[in-house]
């Protein structure tokens, strides 16, 4: 079993309504348990009351973008698996990402596939972090 397939709880982020709903439906016929926020603060409130395994973060929303979200998540609990998501693929915005705490980054659009993919590859990465601390 992967380690994907293993989460019961992850949180969505984005400030697209149809974005949200459609990775909300598409990870509940995986099994996960999918709780959504529209940005970086009412993510934070999500986060922590709903305690997610894995975060699926958009990098470009108002209030407060993905980049700092990931920080103060990964502040919180150096454990975090974030995954963000971005229209754009540019390398610099990548590094960024990982600077943040990012554990993976997906381009949009994705296949379903690319997304369980990342959130296994972002729950692998969560998991060597842990054996580091």
């Amino acid at each position: 079993m992967s380690a994907a397939q293993e989460v019961s709880r992850v949180l969505v982020v984005d400030d697209s309504p149809a974005l949200r709903r459609m990775l909300e439906l598409t990870l509940r016929r995986d099994g996960f348990e999918v709780h959504t926020a529209g940005d970086g603060r009412e993510a934070l409130a999500v986060a922590a009351s709903g305690r997610p395994d894995a975060v699926l973060c958009d990098v470009e929303m108002p209030n407060m973008d993905g980049l700092e979200l990931t920080e103060i998540l990964v502040a919180a609990n150096a454990q975090a698996a974030v995954v963000l998501m971005s229209g754009s693929g540019a390398a610099d915005l990548r590094q960024r990402a990982e600077r943040a705490g990012a554990c993976d980054f997906l381009v949009k659009p994705f296949e379903r596939d690319e997304l369980l993919d990342s959130i296994d590859r972002a729950l692998a990465r969560r998991t060597q972090r842990a054996a580091l601390v």
